[in-house]
């Protein structure tokens, strides 16, 4: 197309030099030929004057002639006269001619003018062309990137849900093996747990056994009893109150087991209170009498056989569920192998699982000791039934106490084993909540892929809006392409009137029409089909927008009221918004295009008014803001243009909230950049640089760093409206929540560049105090732990401290300078300025919370003594209400404390309540007491 429109203005300008050329011509013959008529014009009157001489000189020799010559001479007379006549009436038809041409003249000059008029439009026009083809190569140039744009970030979404399709189908098909494993290997465990649970119900059964047994033998010794004397009654009833101690023991106990299952610590607790148990039973033992039987010996080895047989399959059936929890526990270190990102929380899940196994282990392990300390038991009991011994002999053991202990020993081990079935039910609900939580992950993986689709759906939009555009600057070229050609038609009508030798001739088949282009609208196809796109979750969104609709519909009158007074309050909160955030970007602007962009031209150019390191220290990241700040406001111009009630504008904060950090390292340099530009505005050529009227006229009689704080106010500012925004929002609103989400990013971010710059401006002032002293002591103040709070000037005696500032010497002051974790007592030398802190204005013993000294690289200070404040307390003195000591902790402290004045109460409650704030690690004393002096004043 330039091809063609240089072609076509070429043979346009072709034409009207030859046009001129002609033109030029035949006015240069016309002008030769008016030369020529003049010229034969002045040859008759020379001839009438030669005529008239010699008509004189005839009239003269006619005086002197006589007749005859007179008639010849009247007779040559006549014959002159007709020859004039004849010569006038030539002079007449060559005055008529020379006027002809005058008139032609005049009208080919009126026709020249004409042809320069047009011929300066054709070149105005020509650059109008031009300027309109720079324009459309441009604007050309802007859609063959922005289909680049198009095109890379079609590739990239599609590989990105390429591998997310294939890492989801990946993990899930994981998950769902491994879930699928867990569960098989459940269903095994509770196949398993199936006859220990009929082992529990043949032990209740057998227990029923003993029970009846117990009954029988009860009965005998009843019997028994009434034959025995009196001694044997007094023993029995000693062995029943030592029974109904055992007893409320094992009810002890018993109430510890059920403490147990909350306390796991206390099952050595447990333990050791078995152990004392089996003590005191020892001891009961010796000190009761034994009580002869009337049972058989068949009858007690065949019950001690069947409960040893019992205890034995008992304990088998531990041991075989204690070596299945070894294999369930084997089994989730196998599947928390290996395992993926997506599956950390079921990892942490598995590793509490693991220490749940372990207390299982340790039951386990306390249920086969006490199975085998009730073996020990049943051996002894045999030994007993052995020896057999006679009434008189020694004394029996109480077969009841025992079979009694035998009981309560089964019912624990049923307790244990109901306890072991809880902890399974447990962690198959674990499992359960596994899987839960993995299909949370997944709905979070489909919530991004819907933003994803989202933001296909925006640029689908945006590429729409060009391809609109695209058409009209194709009209509005067509339009010119009908002008040029209506031009061109009127140029070849003056030169067939002209009748030049030359024609113009302008071919249709120019390449100066806009050929036909593909339309850039991205296809159905083109645009990837979000998972999500099902019917149900469709149906599910139209149900919660009628619900929605229903609420709105059920408002009372008073409640519409309420709202639409809220809405109209949002909007002119937007508004605000809007307008300041317009403001700020024209500051941004002007700041940039005026100020920066001269700057670097400048560097560029060899002649730099400003080095590129002093240039990053005055504007560190303006550009990046201003790119930031400027994509924000035409995104919520975008908002505002097509604003109704249920418009949101809370995704838009959010987005925002990800380059907001970028204020961080502009805010932790802004003291550094308006000390430069103090630096560099006392230079001269920056001087000239900032009078300029461009310049003045920018600066709006304002200083330059009135506009660099203007990103420092911004950042807090946006926190205000946000809470403006979020009142006028009603809660049922759709962008109430993403609101509230914006307003605690935001806040979380202004809370973290502020705790950055105090923590930087802390550092600094560190730094500052430590260049104070030598360069050995400096290297012992300054940490990357430690940070500065504060510095004060005190008295060594109280006379110093009531006395003028003027009659002060350096010996009478001391400097403490406070860190987070120790106090600095020094004092000045020989270089410290007195008059410097005498000409401050402040109290020489006030603590400067939040102010960095300016110090200069001189040593005014000399070290005396370093104090941990964790190890010293400052407290005020007995005797001097100004006085204040700093001592060590403890009554027997080693060393003497430090005695100092200060200036007045104000100072004193002020230094005590900033230590103790210190000392206990409560950050902010400082500006508290800052408070507390601007809230009561200096006078109370």
């Amino acid at each position: 197309e330039d091809m063609g429109m240089q072609a076509l203005l070429g043979v346009v300008v072709f034409g009207f030099s030859s046009l001129l050329l002609f033109q030029f011509r035949k006015i240069s013959n016309y002008q030769r030929k008016l030369a020529q008529a003049r010229s034969e014009n002045e040859k008759p009157a020379q001839r009438m004057r030669e005529l008239e001489l010699e008509n004189r000189t005839l009239a003269n020799q006619l005086d002197s002639t006589p007749v005859n010559e007179v008639d010849d001479l009247t007779q040559t007379n006549s014959e002159l006269r007709q020859q004039m006549k004849s010569l006038n009436e030539q002079m007449r038809q060559l005055q008529a001619s020379n006027q002809q041409a005058n008139s032609h003249i005049d009208s080919l000059k009126g026709e020249l003018d004409q042809k320069n008029c047009l011929l300066q439009e054709m070149q105005e026009y020509k650059e109008q062309l031009q300027k309109e083809e720079d324009l459309l190569a441009c604007r050309q140039q802007t859609i063959d990137t922005l289909l680049e744009d198009k095109k890379s970030l079609q590739s990239t979404i599609e590989k990105l849900q390429n591998e997310m399709a294939t890492s989801l189908e990946e993990k899930t098909q994981e998950m769902s093996s491994k879930l699928k494993m867990a569960e098989n290997r459940a269903e095994q465990f509770e196949k398993q747990l199936e006859p220990l649970q009929d082992a529990i119900k043949v032990l209740n059964k057998q227990l029923e056994g003993v029970t009846t047994e117990k009954q029988e033998v009860e009965a005998k010794s009843r019997e028994f009893a009434e034959n025995q004397k009196q001694e044997s009654q007094t023993k029995a009833f000693e062995l029943e109150q030592t029974n109904q101690e055992l007893r409320t023991q094992v009810e002890d106990l018993q109430m510890k087991v059920d403490a147990w299952k909350t306390f796991p610590d206390e099952c050595t607790r447990l333990q050791q209170a078995l152990k004392d148990l089996q003590e005191s039973y020892d001891q009961e033992k010796e000190k009761a009498t034994a009580l002869q039987l009337e049972l058989e010996e068949k009858e007690v080895k065949t019950m001690h056989k069947d409960e040893k047989r019992h205890l034995e399959e008992l304990q088998m059936q531990v041991g075989e569920y204690s070596k299945k929890l070894t294999e369930l526990q084997e089994e989730r270190e196998e599947v928390s192998e290996g395992e993926s990102p997506e599956l950390q929380e079921a990892r942490r899940e598995v590793e509490a699982k693991q220490s749940t196994i372990s207390e299982l282990t340790r039951a386990n392990e306390a249920l086969s000791e006490a199975i085998a300390h009730w073996e020990s038991k049943f051996t002894m009991i045999e030994k007993c039934i052995m020896a057999q011994a006679d009434p008189g002999e020694g004394e029996k053991p109480d077969i009841e106490k025992l079979i009694h202990k035998m009981t309560q020993n089964l019912h624990s081990i049923q307790e244990e084993l109901r306890l072991q079935h809880e902890t399974t039910e447990k962690i198959q609900q674990e499992h359960e909540e596994a899987k839960q939580r993995q299909e949370q992950a997944q709905q979070e993986k489909d919530l991004q892929l819907t933003a994803l689709d989202k933001e296909l759906v925006q640029t689908r939009q945006r590429y729409t809006e060009i391809q609109i555009q695209f058409d009209k600057e194709k009209e509005t070229f067509q339009e010119r392409h009908a002008q040029l050609r209506e031009a061109l038609e009127k140029i070849e009508k003056l030169q067939s009137e002209l009748q030049t030798p030359v024609k113009l001739t302008v071919s249709s088949d120019l390449p100066v029409a806009i050929p036909e282009s593909p339309s850039i609208h991205p296809t159905h196809e083109e645009i990837p089909i979000s998972i999500h796109d099902k019917d149900e979750d469709v149906e599910k969104v139209l149900s919660e927008a009628e619900e929605s609709e229903e609420k709105v519909a059920i408002l009372s009158p008073e409640d519409q009221e309420k709202r639409e007074k809220l809405l109209k309050q949002r909007s002119h909160v937007l508004k605000e918004i809007y307008n300041t955030e317009k403001s700020y970007v024209a500051i941004l602007d002007m700041v940039y295009l005026e100020f920066i962009v001269p700057l670097q031209k400048a560097i560029a150019d060899g002649e730099p008014i400003l080095t590129e390191s002093e240039l990053r220290v005055i504007f560190p990241s303006w550009e990046v803001i201003r790119g930031y700040n400027r994509l924000f406001l035409e995104q919520l111009k975008e908002r505002i243009d097509n604003w109704e009630e249920t418009q949101c504008v809370g995704d838009l904060f959010i987005e925002i909230c990800i380059w907001l950090k970028s204020y961080s390292s502009y805010i932790n340099s802004f003291d550094a950049a308006t000390q430069s530009i103090l630096e560099v505005t006392k230079r001269d050529n920056f001087k000239r640089f900032i009078n300029t009227p461009r310049a003045k006229k920018a600066l709006k009689r304002q200083d330059l760093s009135s506009y660099l704080i203007a990103p420092v106010q911004r950042l807090p500012r946006y926190v205000l409206l946000l809470k403006e925004m979020v009142k006028c929002t009603p809660e049922d609103h759709e962008d109430y929540k993403p609101l509230q989400q914006a307003l605690e990013g935001i806040t979380s971010i202004a809370d973290t560049v502020n705790a950055s710059k105090l923590l930087h401006e802390s550092r600094e002032m560190m730094i500052g105090c430590a260049s104070r002293f030598t360069q050995q002591v400096s290297s012992q103040l300054i940490a990357p732990h430690r940070t500065y709070v504060c510095e004060g000037i005190f008295y060594r005696t109280s006379q110093a401290a009531e006395s003028e500032p003027e009659s002060l010497a350096v010996k009478d002051i001391h400097v403490l300078i406070l860190f987070s974790d120790i106090l600095v007592h020094a004092k000045p030398n020989e270089s410290f300025d007195i008059e410097k802190y005498l000409s401050s204005g402040k109290p020489m013993s006030s603590p400067r919370p939040g102010t960095a000294h300016k110090h200069t690289p001189q040593q005014d200070l000399e070290l005396k003594k370093i104090y941990k404040v964790s190890a010293y307390d400052m407290v005020p003195a007995e005797k001097h209400k100004l006085g204040m000591k700093i001592k060590e902790n403890g009554k027997n402290s080693s060393s003497a404390p430090l005695k100092f004045f200060a200036k007045n109460e104000e100072d004193k409650c002020d230094w005590l309540l900033i230590y103790e704030s210190t000392r206990q690690g409560i950050p902010g004393g400082s500006e508290r007491s800052k408070r507390r002096r601007s809230f009561f004043g200096k006078d109370k």
